[in-house]
């Protein structure tokens, strides 16, 4: 129930990189992560209230813990 994966799979992207670009610090690639996993949550449900007729949005909203 995390972003655990994707988070090692950028990590592992940069050190790929590191001899052609600056490495992207820990807590952006979290929050990174975040973001995305939240927008692709919030397109599949808005998708699903279309689909349904029903007249709500979602919205992706993230935050420091």
């Amino acid at each position: 129930h995390g972003n655990g994966p994707q988070v090692g799979f950028i990590l592992r992207r940069n050190e790929l990189a590191a001899p052609e670009v600056h490495p992207t610090p820990l807590d952006l690639i979290v929050a990174d992560t975040q973001g995305s996993i939240g927008f692709m949550l919030q397109q599949a449900l808005n998708n699903e209230f279309h689909q349904r007729a029903i007249d709500r949005q979602c919205i992706t909203l993230v935050t420091q813990v």
